[in-house]
């Protein structure tokens, strides 16, 4: 018993994480938060969250390239903008998000 959990403990890509309507992802290496990237705005989008913000840093680092290459034609989201009206300033991205069509 105590393999099998040892094996899917190793098996997660990353932490599980409560869902919130933010996702902050310093310290992180973008090859690190993609996945947990596209996670989040899966579980966003069965929550029913309409808008999301998506902390990157501020610049043009990888990680907000990353971010916005993922964003872009997302089928979760319907548009994105800079969080310039927030607190975070250029270093988050606001997203709205396409609900999770129910059958």
């Amino acid at each position: 018993m105590d393999e099998d959990r040892e094996k899917s403990e190793e098996e997660t890509p990353f932490e599980p994480f409560v869902v919130t309507t933010e996702l902050d992802l310093h310290g992180l290496y973008p090859e690190q938060a993609k996945p947990m990237l596209e996670e989040f705005l899966r579980n966003a989008g069965e929550k029913g969250y309409p808008e999301v913000k998506i902390i990157h840093g501020n610049g043009r680092s990888a990680m907000k390239r990353m971010v916005l290459e993922l964003l872009d034609g997302h089928p979760r989201v319907e548009s994105f903008r800079d969080a310039w009206d927030s607190s975070s300033g250029w270093g988050a991205t606001m997203v709205r998000v396409r609900p999770e069509r129910r059958q």
